[in-house]
């Protein structure tokens, strides 16, 4: 029981880590006046999403990793 419970909190530090880094993007590209250059950043939080959690809304994977605890 003990060893679910860690694995359980080592995997939404990496989710939450993760959410920074997506939320870090997005700041990013809003801050950004070059267009090409938010295009890129917010394509690459995309990618990310996809890669990690198989899909693009965010608010979806806060609700997944909360919904844990």
């Amino acid at each position: 029981m003990t060893e679910r419970k860690e694995d359980c909190g080592k995997k939404c530090a990496v989710n939450l880590f993760i959410l920074d880094l997506l939320s870090m993007l997005h700041r990013a590209a809003v801050q950004s006046n070059d267009n090409d250059e938010k295009r890129y950043l917010l394509l690459e939080r995309g990618n990310v999403m996809k890669d990690f959690y198989g899909c693009e809304e965010s608010m979806y994977v806060k609700k997944e990793i909360y919904r844990h605890h």
